[in-house]
């Protein structure tokens, strides 16, 4: 089974409370993640803000200010390589039926962005 379709998979059989710690794990396995964020969008669609166990104790990224701004609005992943170029962050945009919803923010070693 490739590495694509395993993480689906733990996607799919996740319950909808778990999604965010099924996908952070399935990420890490499969193409190595040393880090993984969900921000949402604020109601007014100005910020993004990180969804976390401790709510509001990250600082929301404005929406037309930001790499994951940029995959927000264009919907189209968004590349940032590292300044020391050991990893890379991958800003995917989180889309449910049509509506944008958020971005999932992903950053690996470089050698495993493929």
């Amino acid at each position: 089974m490739d590495r694509l379709t395993a993480v689906e998979r733990a996607l799919r059989a996740a319950t909808p409370n778990a999604l965010l710690d099924i996908v952070t794990a399935a990420l890490m396995e499969q193409y190595g993640a040393v880090r993984v964020e969900l921000r949402l969008a604020d109601y007014g669609m100005r910020s993004l803000q990180a969804v976390e166990t401790v709510p509001f104790s990250t600082e929301p990224v404005m929406i037309h200010d930001s790499p994951q701004g940029r995959a927000f609005g264009s919907q189209e992943p968004y590349v940032l390589p590292d300044p020391d170029g050991h990893a890379v962050t991958v800003h995917f945009p989180v889309t449910i039926r049509g509506d944008r919803m958020g971005v999932l923010s992903v950053t690996m070693p470089e050698d495993r962005y493929a």
